[in-house]
């Protein structure tokens, strides 16, 4: 759950046909490969369409060690600059995290930027290896995530029974569908090398980067093996490479719980409108009891105890979603209202994101084969974040059974790099601050912008000035706060102010445009469309 943004005529190699070479800079680990030129085609579906947005393919080796063997297909999308060639300042390539989530749609963020910011890159999107658009898309069981799962937290033997009997037909059937080579093939490794042909293919020396949740790792490493390659990057919400990935999981529980405490405390603030409790413990209390009545009457046939905390899990990821989860919670419980959960939840037909999620992440780095491991590892870390450990063990348990072994953890970090901002809330669930801490300490040229208390994840630009500011500094000029001494942020930013609840607010704009930034008021109907495509990352 690491799920919520033209060239220069030089530089136009892509356009004429040419073939590239791949592993050129600094560090590439594998023989040099050939790269087919992008063609460019409008975006025929998808948001990308509607956002008018150019696509392309780009072909690369399955096995980068194979460079003559089996390819895949890698899906691309591309917003050109505008603005004259002497101001072009290269390509922006961009992941929104996941693993498996799809990037197509990620060049709209030029939107949340100044004209001239968003007018001086290329914005470029893509679907990583497996994901979206991608071929060969992964996809295990499309059934598995649809509504009727069994309550995550395993309070009789039946219901542990169950959930071990499906994370390991999950994981046998993935292995059953896709070869050893394949599943072999979708680490982060094999994304750093397809980021390197995707430059080489765009005929560019350098990229930016602007990379979240996820993201920020595959930012990191491919920062680590192709310093020279790197212009300018961006990491927002930053995975800690020493905990890939088994011990970052249970540090993300502890983390989310302490975001859903914050998010009871705001419910119970404004129990005049939501009638859930007065206090944060009596809200923490209805919620469980919430949960426990769903066990035995879900909430139009559909909804059950996974479901519900799968649904206030995005609580942990932006506080935008805190009041449409507040009334639904409060339809439910006072009015019996289920059609909201219903209509939030959905079909649950993600199975291309997870799949594509475990396939990165099971082979990333190793995870204990020992289900009786993992079950005393979640029972210790369940008494103190009860909220989401469950669901993050089951989340993550084919990884227990999967059908190929697992790589050695990638060697994160280097000193001869130009410098590179990152940005974090220092109460975030899915990546916790101390993960961006430690990618500080790990890149002497890192900058950090901390925002004090700050929960919402992978979120900018999002109209917190104190960070969308230099933010924009840097794009526009490359300039970067003053690094400090000492394991600790170079920027202290207070975090934007806490919503207020729909039935309160009579105003439609979004949070940054109430508070006067630099945003477009015309962007606001795409506030939701941003949330729609962030990725349970």
């Amino acid at each position: 759950m690491w799920a919520k943004r033209t060239m220069a005529i030089c530089g136009l190699v892509a356009s004429i046909g040419m073939s590239l070479n791949v592993g050129e800079g600094t560090g590439a680990a594998g023989p040099i490969s050939t790269v087919p030129a992008l063609s460019w085609a409008p975006c025929v579906s998808g948001v990308e369409s509607a956002l008018a947005l150019e696509c392309a393919s780009l072909t690369v080796p399955l096995d980068y060690g194979n460079p003559s063997g089996a390819t895949v297909r890698i899906a691309v999308s591309r917003r050109r600059h505008t603005a004259p060639d002497s101001q072009f300042q290269g390509v922006m390539i961009m992941n929104p995290g996941g693993p498996g989530g799809s990037g197509l749609w990620l060049p709209m963020i030029a939107d949340y930027f100044p004209d001239d910011i968003a007018a001086q890159y290329d914005w470029i999107g893509f679907d990583p290896r497996g994901v979206g658009n991608s071929r060969p898309a992964l996809s295990c069981q499309s059934s598995y995530l649809k509504p009727g799962r069994p309550a995550y937290v395993p309070t009789k033997t039946s219901i542990e029974t169950a959930w071990l009997s499906r994370v390991r037909a999950y994981a046998a059937v993935c292995g059953r569908k896709y070869s050893a080579d394949v599943l072999s093939h979708m680490s982060t490794n094999e994304n750093v090398d397809d980021v390197e042909s995707l430059r080489v293919a765009l005929g560019q020396s350098q990229i930016n980067y602007y990379g979240y949740s996820y993201g920020t790792y595959l930012g990191q490493a491919y920062a680590t093996r192709y310093p020279d390659r790197v212009r300018r990057m961006v990491l927002d919400s930053n995975v800690g490479a020493s905990g890939v990935w088994q011990k970052s999981n249970l540090s993300q529980d502890v983390a989310f719980e302490r975001v859903l405490g914050k998010f009871f405390t705001w419910i119970a603030s404004y129990n005049r409108v939501y009638h859930l409790g007065t206090t944060g413990s009596e809200v923490r209390s209805l919620w469980f009891n919430t949960l426990a009545g769903l066990s035995s009457h879900k909430a139009g046939k559909v909804i059950g105890p996974a479901e519900m905390t799968d649904i206030f899990l995005n609580a942990g990821y932006l506080q935008s979603n805190w009041p449409q989860l507040g009334t639904m919670w409060s339809a439910w419980v006072r009015q019996g209202k289920s059609q909201p959960l219903v209509d939030f939840y959905g079909s649950g037909d993600g199975d291309n994101e997870y799949a594509s999620y475990l396939a990165t992440l099971c082979t990333d780095a190793p995870w204990s084969r020992s289900w009786s491991t993992w079950k005393a590892q979640t029972i210790k870390t369940n008494t103190r974040a009860p909220f989401e450990t469950w669901g993050n063990a089951w989340y993550n348990a084919p990884c227990a059974f999967w059908s190929v072994g697992s790589h050695k953890p990638l060697a994160v970090g280097t000193a001869p790099l130009a410098p590179i901002l990152l940005i974090d809330g220092t109460y975030d669930g899915a990546t916790p601050f101390a993960g961006s801490l430690e990618t500080r300490r790990r890149f002497a040229s890192a900058r950090l912008i901390a925002i004090r208390g700050g929960t919402d994840h992978a979120a900018s630009p999002d109209g917190n000035l104190c960070v969308d500011n230099r933010i924009i500094a840097y794009l526009r000029h490359g300039s970067t706060p003053v690094r400090v001494g000492g394991n600790q942020a170079d920027v202290q930013c207070s975090p934007l102010p806490l919503p207020v609840p729909d039935e309160l607010s009579k105003k439609t704009t979004t949070v940054a445009a109430r508070q006067g930034s630099l945003f477009n008021p015309r962007l606001a109907d795409r506030s939701a469309l941003w949330r729609q495509y962030v990725p349970r990352v």
